[in-house]
């Protein structure tokens, strides 16, 4: 089986800081990961490099942002976890970090990708879209926090991201980019909406967010086809968010 997590938006703990976690619970949170999956893929914008003091200085940010958590920035680099970035920690594609991830699990394929590829916003105008979050954050320090949020909400609405799942834009595309790919399964993040669906065979997954305290993954298992987002609840507990069955190998790509 494979776990997936993804925009954890770990910052350099100021007031922008969007992470939400004490180090000791989040912990607690992987080892319950690495006891049930075989596999764990970090799904991009594990750190949040655009809130830093200085308007691009990404590199500095990251260095800042790891420093923050060392316990758990540890982690996630061992050996356990696969990694692709985001568009907020892209600085990591020049360490080599890649942006998509091709798994072949029981004779299914899957893609993982962050999915700011689909934010038509990033796409566009990726630098207008790194000011606009690091105004945000400008705004959050001098205590004005609901700018950072009004920012968010206005680059959803942009990017075309909508709960109902038949008419989200990034549901939609991301299942296009998985039908020219071959792959059964297409594993993404980035709105920070959990959820699932199918569309002519193939399986859409998001794998939703560990931002502001909470708890989401993805949970990927390919044997019983069953694909479902799901929120941890401590100890071995968990509740499903979105739950996607079927054989995604009729797709036949």
């Amino acid at each position: 089986m494979i776990g997936a997590i993804s925009d954890l938006h770990m910052g350099s703990g100021r007031a922008c800081d969007r992470f939400g976690h004490e180090e000791a619970p989040f912990l607690e949170f992987l080892d319950f990961l690495e006891g049930e999956y075989e596999r764990l893929v970090l799904v991009g914008d594990v750190y949040e490099t655009h809130h830093g003091w200085r308007f691009r200085g990404f590199r500095a940010e990251l260095a800042r942002c790891r420093a923050v958590r060392p316990r758990i920035d540890a982690r996630l680099r061992g050996p356990r976890y696969e990694w692709i970035h985001g568009n907020h920690d892209e600085v990591l594609a020049a360490l080599g970090v890649p942006w998509r991830l091709d798994v072949e699990a029981a004779g299914t394929r899957l893609l993982f990708v962050h999915g700011h590829q689909f934010d038509r916003v990033v796409q566009r105008l990726p630098v207008s879209s790194q000011f606009l979050s690091w105004s945000g954050a400008f705004l959050a320090r001098q205590g004005v926090g609901a700018g950072l949020t009004f920012l968010d909400w206005l680059d959803d609405r942009m990017g075309g991201l909508s709960h109902d799942g038949e008419r989200c834009r990034y549901q939609a595309v991301a299942l296009e980019l998985a039908a020219a790919e071959r792959a059964d399964v297409l594993v993404m993040g980035h709105t920070h909406l959990g959820a699932g669906g199918r569309r002519g065979g193939r399986v859409y997954v998001n794998s939703g967010a560990c931002l502001f305290g909470r708890f989401e993954y993805a949970h990927l298992d390919v044997a019983r086809s069953c694909f479902e987002v799901r929120r941890w609840l401590g100890g071995r507990r968990w509740s499903a968010l979105s739950t996607t069955a079927g054989d995604p190998g009729t797709a036949g790509g």
